[in-house]
């Protein structure tokens, strides 16, 4: 993928439209132990700009409500063109958020986390979502306050 280094002519490629939603629905007691997309669906869709690379941040209000070691976290998905495409970003933690187990019952946290991700085709439209996932063996602790994801032309 081409740098946009010093000098270069800008296209409107090169910096395609940043992308932004957000959903503040609570989902209580959460018991999924595989990555979920919750209701409603939090996502957005984006063009790959001429890099072929995007920052993507997910975010949201996480707690455990018990004194155990339940934890909730939250991580993009990437597909190309919508949700029945071609996946090319597997949610994992390793690119999200967590809330904690904790020895009390918690209030909501708020947390955020951006990464980077390359090697898409420029000019091509992709659809980015936020999912979830619960961890831990106690029951259903975890709860959802907000979920939010954002995804932005990198150079």
């Amino acid at each position: 993928m081409p740098d946009l280094l010093a000098g270069s002519k800008i296209k409107a490629l090169d910096h395609t439209p940043t992308v932004y939603a957000l959903d503040g629905t609570v989902i209580a007691n959460i018991t999924e132990v595989t990555y979920t997309v919750g209701t409603p669906e939090v996502g957005v869709t984006f063009t790959a700009p001429t890099t072929g690379r995007v920052t993507i941040s997910v975010g949201g209000g996480l707690r455990n409500n018990a004194a155990n070691a339940d934890r909730v976290a939250l991580a993009p998905q990437v597909f190309e063109d919508d949700s029945s495409g071609l996946e090319v970003l597997a949610p994992t933690v390793l690119r999200g958020v967590s809330s904690e187990g904790i020895a009390t019952a918690g209030d909501f946290a708020y947390r955020g986390r951006t990464s980077m991700l390359d090697g898409l085709t420029p000019g091509q439209e992709y659809y980015a979502r936020v999912m979830y996932i619960k961890f831990g063996t106690a029951g259903s602790t975890p709860d959802i306050t907000a979920r939010d994801i954002l995804v932005e032309p990198a150079s």
